[in-house]
């Protein structure tokens, strides 16, 4: 991708302690410092890991996220929306220490389409947006912050994300984020075949 003159590489990583092989945020950035690349780097915000356990910011209700009988993360994540503060709290540190190596990351993106809508109630989500979006900017005040609201099933005005995105657009307005000028909202999977 490229922004300005300025080539764009995404990187999100995922809280499984099995895999091995994922490259660590610090990979990512050195790489991107090297090759001359503004990163952007995506913030999980359902999932939030403490040492080896997982919990669940917002509950997927029945089915989980994928329509799966357990909650995506596997069967050891637990629902835990108290951990909302705690999740923001290690955002704001993971900025400061990002940006205390060195790093120059101006753009976070929040989520993933399923990280979201259409199961996750969106005054939950609207609630973890918040709390991420003023935990990113307590560290770095200038940062642009990204708001993934769905996939391009938004095309449809009557599909089940395109109500909950509308609902959640609705939610943010009511809220301190609506005069933030350092925020903007993407999509996922602009492919042909999805209808």
């Amino acid at each position: 991708q490229a922004m300005g003159t300025v080539p764009i590489l995404q990187f999100a990583s995922l809280p499984e302690p099995d895999k091995k092989d994922y490259v660590s945020p610090w990979q990512f950035f050195d790489f991107c410092k090297e090759a001359g690349i503004e990163p952007i780097y995506q913030l999980n915000t359902l999932l939030y890991a403490e040492g080896e356990k997982v919990y669940l910011l917002a509950d997927a209700g029945k089915g989980g996220l994928f329509g799966k009988d357990d909650l995506w993360g596997g069967p050891g994540v637990v629902l835990a929306p108290e951990k909302r503060a705690a999740a923001a709290k290690a955002v704001t540190g993971f900025v400061a220490v990002t940006r205390q190596r060195g790093f120059k990351v101006t753009h976070w993106e929040l989520g993933n389409e399923e990280y979201g809508g259409p199961r996750i109630d969106p005054q939950d989500y609207a609630d973890i947006v918040v709390r991420f979006v003023h935990a990113v900017h307590v560290a770095n005040p200038g940062a642009q912050v990204w708001i993934t609201l769905c996939d391009n099933a938004i095309r449809d005005p009557e599909s089940e994300f395109t109500r909950w995105a509308k609902t959640l657009l609705q939610l943010l307005a009511k809220t301190d984020l609506r005069d933030n000028k350092h925020i903007g909202f993407t999509l996922h999977y602009g492919c042909p075949w999805v209808r």
